[in-house]
């Protein structure tokens, strides 16, 4: 995620959960915004398998990433739902945008859809968690990859469940 992001203004953490991948990308890049709905989990986790999981999502603090952004010091936290975010803007161009938000499909292409309107051409989407435990970003990730508004990199290039396109 830090290569990926390094030197970058603008970069948007969608589900920001512990804030990790928040701290990684205000290492990387100029200014942080982390969007999560904190305690307003409203059981779309579609494709999240273990309920245990699911609970435990539920236990992250706000006030623990809030926290964290005083810290680090290029970091705002809201929370809230990703794509009325998106609607209202964060005030600058996106350069990066970090996806790992509700794991449904609806949602994944809702953010993108939604985030998109506000990227600068040549910015990167980073996808969180692409793998058979969530199908949804999965059949996602499926689908964005035949969007002409989109190139992949090819897999392989980054590690783990992470899938990463560039906005053309």
């Amino acid at each position: 995620i830090f290569m990926l992001a390094k030197g970058r203004n603008q970069a948007v953490d969608l589900g920001t959960y512990k804030g990790r991948s928040a701290a990684v990308l205000s290492l990387a890049c100029r200014q942080v915004h982390s969007v999560d709905c904190y305690g307003d989990v409203d059981g779309s986790f579609a494709d999240t398998i273990d309920p245990n999981r699911y609970k435990t999502m539920q236990d992250h603090s706000f006030v623990a990433n809030e926290s964290l952004a005083k810290r680090l010091g290029n970091m705002t936290v809201e929370s809230g739902k990703s794509v009325e975010t998106a609607k209202r803007g964060t005030g600058m161009p996106v350069d990066v945008l970090f996806v790992d938000d509700d794991h449904s499909e609806n949602s994944v292409m809702s953010n993108v859809n939604e985030w998109t309107k506000r990227m600068k051409k040549g910015g990167i989407i980073i996808f969180h968690d692409n793998n058979e435990i969530h199908p949804g970003v999965q059949s996602a990730i499926l689908k964005l990859g035949k969007d002409n508004r989109f190139r992949f990199f090819s897999p392989g290039e980054h590690s783990g469940s992470l899938a990463v396109c560039e906005v053309l």
